[in-house]
This record gives structure tokens, sequence and C-alpha cells, in this order.
């Protein structure tokens, strides 16, 4: 097909805005033209493919009326909650952890995400590099740790890797492709997370560990891990490194898929 003129592409834009606008009288929460509009101005600003951005715009917004039916049928049957309130409910289990606000156009849950993949790093792994230190069992969990690495590790404020495979995706303004990179970053996250379960399982069966050993941490250079874990044995860590990562698998969704 012919590339689309300007003013074939003004008239497109016309239209999509003139969509939002109406649809939005009834479902305001669905159809937010405020969103396209700032998903329009980060295309222009990333100098992303405007007509493929249209395109996939009209796309989504098919996408979002199927949405607003299958809610009306919803509330009428009187099955199931609101679109809003079952965004809520997700939002409250997620916002207990940082944010880390990598890209204003990446999905509120992938910020999340990537905010309890870095407190992770900082946090549990750094109890696991002390407890599995100079045993063969440590280089068990070093390619999950790298793969969590990808997604949560930011060097001198820089974007981690994986986050910024996924900023070139959001420059290209396709909703679809968003929307499965973004499940796919929390799913390959959440099976990294299930395979260093996996290996703390496995180590706590064997008697050649001495659990029993007390962490040591610099109050100075590691000041929370001080505060919380100095002294404290190796065996009562564990449990909290397994509630913490079964606690972001659970609330990001992705127990039932991955099977912890």
């Amino acid at each position: 097909m012919p590339e689309l003129s300007n003013l074939d592409k003004e008239k497109l834009l016309s239209k999509i805005r003139l969509e939002y606008k109406t649809y939005s009288l009834e479902s305001p929460s669905i159809f937010s033209l405020k969103g396209f509009e700032e998903r329009y101005n980060h295309c222009l600003i990333e100098k992303g493919n405007i007509e493929n951005f249209l395109k996939q715009e009209i796309l989504f917004f098919e996408e979002l009326k199927k949405k607003q039916i299958e809610l009306k049928n919803k509330r009428e049957l009187g099955k199931g909650e609101t679109f809003n309130k079952i965004l809520e409910e997700q939002e409250a289990k997620i916002s207990k952890y940082s944010k880390f606000e990598f890209h204003p156009m990446a999905k509120l849950e992938l910020k999340y995400f990537a905010g309890a993949i870095r407190n992770f790093l900082e946090i549990e792994t750094n109890l696991i590099y002390q407890i599995y230190r100079g045993t063969v069992e440590i280089n068990g969990f070093q390619d999950s740790i790298l793969q969590l690495e990808r997604i949560g590790l930011s060097k001198k404020g820089t974007v981690p890797l994986r986050l910024m495979e996924h900023v070139r995706i959001l420059a290209s303004g396709n909703t679809s492709k968003i929307e499965q990179d973004s499940q796919n970053i929390i799913k390959d996250g959440c099976i990294a997370l299930k395979k260093i379960n996996d290996c703390i399982l496995e180590t706590k069966e064997k008697t050649k560990f001495n659990f029993k050993l007390n962490f040591k941490f610099n109050e100075k250079l590691e000041k929370e891990l001080f505060d919380n874990f100095q002294n404290k044995s190796f065996e009562s860590s564990l449990p909290l490194i397994l509630n913490k990562i079964l606690g972001i698998i659970t609330d990001f969704r992705m127990k039932g898929i991955i099977g912890i």
C-alpha cells in the first residue's frame, strides 16, 4: 500500500481524537484522550513512524471498544467488577514496591516491577552472595542474577539493558508490541526469581552448609543491610528471601504462569 500523505495523516489524527472524545463521554477511564496525546507527542519527540503509530492506535482503539463491551456485559449479568476497580486493586498490590521511573511512557506495572527487582538486587542478592560465598552452589544463582541485573541494575544513572530495549519499542508507537514486551520482561524476571527460589530450596537440604553463621556488613558502606541483618543468622534470612520472591511473583500476576 502507498504511504499516506500528510493530509491523510492529519485526517486520521483528527478522526482518532474525535473517537476518543466521543467514547470518553461514556467511559472516560477506558478512552483517555490525554493518554493518546502523550503517546503521540512521544512518537513525535522520538521521530517515530507516524503512519505506523496511527495505524497501531486504530487497532488499539478497537481493542478498547471490545473491552468496553465486555465490561458492559459483565455489569449487566452481575459478573465481575468495573474496569477501574480491577486496576485499583492491582495497583494496590504493587504500589508497596518502589517505582523505577525509567521512561514516562512505560506502563505503571513495569515501573513497579523494575523497582521491585532493583530492591531485590540491593538486598536479597547481597544476602545470597554472603551465604553461599566460596561454594560451588553460588554458580547456580549466577545466570538468574544476571537476568535480574538486566532489568534492575542501573550503573551511574543509566537505564538497565533490558529496559533500554523496551524504550526502543516504546518509541515505535506499536501498542501491541509495547504490551507484549512489557509482559515478557515481567515474566522473564519472575522466571529468574523462581530459579533462585529453587536453588535455595535445593541447598537447604544439604547438610554441608552451616546456616547457623551470622551476617557481617559494613555499617558505612551497607547501611540498610547492616541495620536489618547484621549478626542475624543465615538460617533466619532464608524464609525472608523466599517470601520476598513469592510476593513479587504473586503481586505481578505470574504465580499461575510460571508454576511456583
